[in-house]
């Protein structure tokens, strides 16, 4: 795996939505909206 910045940019960027993702499903989980 190149170790360039543009690859570093893209995986960090995947890596932040990813999480977003989780923390978001698992804030509606623990508190429910309504």
């Amino acid at each position: 795996m190149l170790e360039s910045p543009s690859a570093i940019l893209f995986v960090l960027s995947s890596v932040l939505l990813a999480w977003e993702r989780i923390l978001a499903i698992y804030c509606q989980q623990m508190v429910p909206v309504g």
